[in-house]
């Protein structure tokens, strides 16, 4: 009778270490994925110079992977615009020489019945 409780313990726990380490990794690679999101996200606004086109791809980007995104421009001749959203982005962006990309994404791991919002900082130049 021991027997068979030390093996069904054994096998209840082998079940339970395997789901919750799924769902460790699960969350590892939602981290994963936004932290590669993110860094794309600011070499594009560098390499485009802060181009209109590019922060409106990056918003699409955003609401695709249903994150949520908000850029903080700065400009030494305009005043300082935090836009969450495409329509929020000012027309001419030429002037423009710093942004600050902040990308606000769920991690969920489901086992634990976990959401935990967090956030990228990052800065464009």
């Amino acid at each position: 009778m021991s027997q068979v409780i030390k093996a069904f313990m054994g096998v209840f726990m082998v079940l339970f270490l395997l789901a919750a380490s799924t769902g460790v990794l699960g969350a590892f690679y939602q981290i994963l994925h936004a932290q590669n999101t993110h860094a794309h996200m600011i070499d594009e606004l560098e390499n485009s110079d802060f181009a209109r086109s590019i922060m409106e791809a990056c918003f699409e980007i955003a609401e695709q992977e249903e994150y949520r995104l908000q850029l903080s421009l700065y400009s030494d001749v305009e005043e300082d615009v935090i836009c969450t959203e495409a329509s929020s982005l000012p027309l001419r962006t030429e002037n423009f020489t710093m942004a600050e990309v902040i990308l606000f994404y769920d991690v969920e791991i489901p086992f634990f019945s976990l959401v935990m919002e967090q956030q990228l900082f990052g800065y464009a130049r």
